[in-house]
């Protein structure tokens, strides 16, 4: 019994691989983007699919097209590290790609087509993760919340603190104001989330009737602010909740500053 194989391209070039190497590990043994656009090959000139297992001394010579992606089952096709971990860093490139773009459906129905189970534990989190911020975007937050919540629960990994920022971003927008607010409370000094977490904390207090600790809070953010547009929202709550503690001066004086740096104020919140 060899363990390894020796082959040769067209070119008299000798390969070695592993015993059980596929069409696609030659492929990827040559360059990545062979192996990437790889539909086949002529193995001693007879041609062969991508899931041919290659036997010592052959000559192979790999048949590529630019129209040629790699497929799911390629993963369990490949027998070298190699090709397995270049066709996997393919799907993790092409998920965020997708979402970077703004294809949120096609990144949904391409993360339809991938198999869980074959995946590691933390290519899962990516699915999951990744699956959850499409759903965010297209905003059903309901799907969202449940791909956000079952990733926290079964062991976020590398994504947990943007998964509970998600997550909580999601139960906001779905009205559940407690859950939110616990995850936000989770990643407010986040450095990647602390900008965006700690408004949404102050309108959390504010909407769950807790305008002692929204005060608090917003007082905090709008200390350096400025005419920051971002604290528009942050300057209404501090008028709207001083003026629910008769202190009507403060009040007038927080308005006015919302009135200015939004550009527009509801009567009705008066």
């Amino acid at each position: 019994y060899t363990k390894e194989i020796y082959l040769f391209t067209p070119k008299g070039k000798m390969i070695t691989l592993p015993a059980g190497s596929t069409v696609i590990d030659f492929a990827f043994a040559i360059h990545t983007q062979l192996g990437l656009s790889c539909m086949g090959a002529k193995v001693n000139s007879k041609v062969v699919s991508n899931k041919y297992e290659l036997k010592s001394g052959e000559q192979v010579q790999i048949l590529s097209s630019r129209k040629m992606t790699p497929e799911e089952d390629w993963i369990d096709i490949a027998k070298t590290q190699r090709a397995k971990a270049e066709i996997k860093k393919y799907f993790r490139v092409q998920k965020r790609k997708y979402l970077l773009e703004g294809k949120n459906k096609l990144a949904l129905d391409r993360f339809a087509t991938i198999r869980a189970s074959k995946l590691s534990n933390e290519d899962a989190q990516a699915l999951q993760y990744y699956r959850g911020l499409a759903y965010s975007k297209q905003k059903k937050y309901d799907k969202a919340a449940y791909e956000f919540g079952t990733l926290l629960k079964t062991g976020a990994g590398q994504y947990q603190t943007h998964a509970t920022y998600h997550y909580g971003y999601a139960q906001y927008q779905l009205g559940n104001y407690a859950e939110a607010l616990k995850s936000m409370e989770q990643v407010k000094n986040s450095p990647q989330f602390k900008a965006n977490a700690k408004p949404l904390i102050c309108q959390l207090y504010f909407l769950q009737n807790q305008c002692d600790k929204a005060t608090v809070l917003g007082a905090e953010l709008v200390e350096n602010a400025k005419n920051d547009k971002k604290y528009a929202e942050i300057l209404r709550i501090m008028g709207i909740c001083a003026a629910r503690s008769n202190q009507h001066a403060e009040s007038i004086a927080y308005l006015e500053r919302y009135q200015k740096v939004a550009k527009r104020i509801s009567r009705e919140d008066w």
